[in-house]
């Protein structure tokens, strides 16, 4: 999908509609204008890091998750800048006779410095000096590293060196070395659990607060009131930082109060903690990934909301949120209200609704205004149910649907992508 502004800007919106991920270079009709990738779920936007010019196209490579979207933008006023066209192996340097963008001047031959992107420009952080012209290290290239994400309009690769140092951290409480599956390294064992999870909706007769070993849906629940339950849950899990961490970090913000947490914490050893991890170009980021949520997801860290999540992926960085010692991570999880009105089904009421077989077009509809809507000023009239609906869509059999945090929670070190991945 094209379109073009009244000021000159074009505008691409691209979208996956493929069940599996997208990667892989596109070509635009636009050149001497230095891209930027606008993320929509953010409200994000920033310079797209890799762009080739071909005559009056631009290359760029993108990834995308399954189902997820970008839009890509040429503004009418930005000027491709002094980026470095990369070669690959089958391209021994700039083609002098190719058409070119009027501001990118073809670069003399020199040392060469080692990149994976084949023949796309690089203009990120970690840009080798003018005149230098890369050669990838392999034909074809890949777009992109392996496991690498899109968010808040950015591309980001794990930081494989924060993992090895997580391996040698050590866990919460002892001295010895950490096992394989440390909290930064294989992070999902780390946030399974022990979870808390409190129900804000105190009217539906669920408990205040319960434990959870382990993420299960809400409708998998032995409790036939969990098990119904329409509203907002809120998972809690303490999150601990060592005591050196950057000082720079965002100040805490007095939490809300919180139902009993787990008395261990998942710690985050020193040595893999990065040296300027609050949102300097180029640091490391931490990044949630809640994995399946049913069905839409706010995540808080000490009291301060970080994102809302409402389709997948399921991400948020939480770097700039974080602070040395204990974390409190708070992720309010709110569901449909399917459940409860199956559960209230159960419930005999003395209005009815058309039943099937009457017309395709108003079987479930409602026949007659109950008792209680007519004289709401009558005690003695009263919804037996907690919900109400001017149309009947399920039956008490009816099957329920997947609610709450599903997971895997997964939580790790990543690094925008560079051009020396």
């Amino acid at each position: 999908l094209h379109r073009r502004t009244a000021a000159g800007d074009d505008i691409y919106f691209l979208f996956n509609h493929a069940g599996t991920p997208f990667a892989a270079p596109v070509d635009f009709r636009a050149a001497g204008r230095r891209p930027e990738l606008w993320d929509a779920l953010s409200g994000k936007r920033a310079p797209a890091p890799f762009y080739e010019t071909h005559g009056a196209h631009t290359r760029i490579p993108l990834s995308l998750d399954a189902n997820a979207s970008v839009f890509v933008v040429f503004p009418a006023a930005a000027q491709s800048g002094a980026g470095v066209p990369q070669t690959s192996k089958s391209s021994p340097g700039p083609d002098p006779a190719r058409p070119r963008a009027p501001d990118v001047p073809a670069l003399p031959d020199g040392p060469s410095a080692q990149s994976r992107f084949g023949n796309l420009r690089y203009d990120g952080p970690d840009a080798p000096p003018a005149g230098v012209t890369q050669t990838s290290k392999s034909a074809p290239a890949p777009a992109f590293p392996p496991g690498a994400i899109f968010l808040n309009a950015r591309y980001y690769q794990p930081d494989i060196a924060a993992d090895a140092a997580a391996d040698a951290g050590a866990t919460a409480g002892h001295s010895a070395p950490r096992a394989p599956q440390s909290a930064f390294h294989n992070p999902q064992s780390a946030l399974e659990g022990p979870w808390t999870l409190e129900f804000a909706n105190k009217t539906l007769g669920a408990p205040d607060a319960i434990t959870l070993e382990k993420l299960i849906p809400w409708n998998g629940h032995a409790d036939d009131a969990i098990r119904h339950y329409s509203g907002t849950g809120i998972y809690r899990k303490t999150l601990r930082l060592p005591p050196d961490f950057p000082a720079d970090a965002p100040p805490a913000v007095p939490a809300a109060p919180a139902a009993p947490a787990p008395s261990t914490a998942p710690a985050v050893p020193a040595d893999a903690v990065p040296a300027a991890a609050a949102g300097t170009a180029g640091a490391r980021r931490l990044i949630l990934d809640l994995g399946q949520v049913a069905d839409i997801a706010e995540v808080r860290l000490n009291g301060r909301p970080v994102a809302t999540l409402w389709t997948p992926p399921r991400r948020a960085d939480l770097t700039d949120f974080l602070r040395a010692g204990d974390n409190l991570l708070e992720i309010h999880v709110t569901n449909t209200w399917v459940n409860r009105l199956i559960g209230d089904e159960r419930i005999p009421v003395p209005h009815g609704y058309q039943p099937k077989g009457t017309s395709k077009f108003t079987d479930g509809r409602l026949l007659e205004l109950p008792a209680w809507m007519r004289a709401p000023g009558d005690a003695a009239a009263k919804n037996p149910r907690h919900t109400f609906s001017t149309w009947k869509h399920y039956d008490a059999d009816s099957p329920l649907h997947p609610a709450g945090l599903l997971g895997p929670v997964k939580l790790a070190w990543f690094r925008e992508v560079s051009a020396d991945w």
